[in-house]
């Protein structure tokens, strides 16, 4: 089938595409209103050492970010694995917690450990993470208790990057409606073409009853295929 014959298909089955098409306006708006924005909220908080004394820190040595050193690194690696374990985001959602929490790395050695969390709403987003910090907190002080660390030893978490908002995606909105449009438009366009199969088949069917019903006005050729030359003024 050429392009032409394509143009007069669409032209004769108006109705079945133009339906399929009102069909996918109306999917599109059901898609725009069930995928909501994501709304993620990211906070950086470094491992630091005692301002006084306590790993490899000199008594007159009172600025921690001199003393980072590689137990530091060790430390936040152990929080965040601690801080992705299901006890926590258990905690979290008995706490009134919803969304999706996760904790990662710095690149590099740095002792940094990056909690994000995404939710449906900026308020939610950023209730959970002041939710996640309290409990980074909670569980490096209890790491360090059971281990019984000394006082002026004992390693804080200390938040160097906190957002004022969270940042709105509306990415998966985006592609739901892409997709909602794109496959509703070619699903439209072939029912417009299985609709027109449908009239062939009739007409071919009408001429063979009437062949064999002996009847000479049997159906003209065009009635059975579509004219794919292009109209002429």
């Amino acid at each position: 089938m050429d392009f032409w014959t394509g143009i007069q298909v669409l032209k004769r089955q108006w109705k079945a595409w133009l339906a399929g098409l009102l069909i996918t306006a109306l999917a599109a708006a059901g898609a725009f209103l069930l995928v909501k924005p994501k709304y993620t909220a990211t906070s950086d908080n470094l491992m630091l050492l005692p301002t006084q004394s306590g790993i490899n820190v000199q008594p007159y040595q009172a600025n921690p970010y001199l003393n980072i050193s590689a137990g530091l690194t060790v430390t936040a690696e152990t929080m965040i694995q601690a801080m992705n374990g299901d006890a926590t985001l258990d905690t979290l959602t008995q706490e009134g917690a919803v969304g999706k929490y996760s904790a990662i790395g710095f690149m590099g050695d740095a002792p940094i450990v990056t909690l994000q969390v995404d939710a449906a709403s900026d308020q939610d987003a950023m209730k959970g993470l002041n939710l996640y910090g309290e409990q980074l907190r909670k569980q490096l002080a209890l790491l360090q208790q059971q281990a019984q660390v000394p006082a002026e030893q004992v390693i804080s978490a200390t938040a160097v990057r906190y957002p004022v908002a969270s940042t709105k995606d509306t990415g998966s909105r985006t592609r739901a409606l892409i997709g909602v449009l794109a496959v509703g438009t070619i699903l439209s366009i072939f029912s417009a073409f299985l609709a027109e199969q449908r009239r062939r088949n009739r007409l071919r069917s009408e001429a063979l009853k009437r062949s064999v019903a002996g009847d000479e006005d049997l159906l003209d050729e065009h009635e059975l295929i579509v004219d794919t030359k292009p109209a002429t003024i």
